[in-house]
């Protein structure tokens, strides 16, 4: 096993400001916000509720627009571009050993966001018995609106989920991040839990890359992480 990350995935959600007179998605007074789009070749349904501050969109209405759908998450994303490095020449493509080659820890709820990153994942043919499912919590997803300049006008994160992830989950996968050449570490979990793997990497000689992802949440455990 090449590579082992401990992050998050997140289904990222996009609304833009159009001038253009065609309506890309339908709300309704009841449901504001809902879309269905096309991801990964399955169509899923969503209900998207967010707040938006006063910008170039119509507060306690809805105006025209384009609505997509992204998997995302610092974990993820680092997941599949490795997984893409990995597997960039065919020949490796279709060796055993390359399989398992990214081993991606993350949670999902149970829900049609968990089922479009599901579907993403699948359709990359990335490994994904790292993957954990709760029903105790929802898919992260984030909610970002942007104005007709492209700028975000507002963005709601609901990534309650990254609580899951415990030091005993870690403890569970210990031997995948023992066996590993690298264990990347995404701050989005608290210091406990990055620091239980990083000392199971450290006691296997196994090298750490931490991923700060933003101040605030780099500082919090850079301590433990020292030690």
């Amino acid at each position: 096993m090449a590579l082992v990350i401990i992050g998050g995935t997140v289904l990222d959600i996009q609304a833009r400001h159009c001038s253009s007179s065609v309506l890309c998605c339908s709300s309704s007074t009841s449901e504001m916000g809902r879309s269905c789009h096309k991801h990964c070749n399955q169509a899923h349904r969503l209900l998207v509720q967010a707040q938006a501050a006063d910008a170039d969109l119509m507060r306690g209405s809805s105006v025209p627009g384009k609505v997509s759908q992204v998997a995302g998450g610092v974990g993820r994303n680092i997941a599949e571009a490795a997984h893409h490095l990995l597997h960039r020449q065919p020949q490796r493509a279709h060796r055993p050993s390359q399989v398992l080659a990214v081993h991606l820890i993350s949670i999902l709820g149970c829900d049609a966001a968990a089922d479009a990153l599901m579907a993403s994942f699948q359709q990359l043919g990335m490994h994904m018995s790292g993957i954990i499912h709760s029903g105790n919590c929802s898919t992260a997803s984030v909610v970002t609106l942007l104005d007709r300049t492209g700028e975000v006008a507002a963005s709601v994160a609901d990534v309650a989920a990254a609580a899951y992830i415990t030091p005993g989950v870690v403890q569970q996968h210990a031997s995948a991040i023992q066996q590993a050449q690298l264990l990347i570490l995404d701050a989005n979990f608290d210091a406990a839990t990055l620091a239980a793997a990083a000392e199971i990497a450290a006691a296997a000689g196994v090298p750490v890359l931490f991923e700060p992802v933003s101040i605030p949440k780099s500082v919090r455990c850079v301590g433990q992480l020292l030690q």
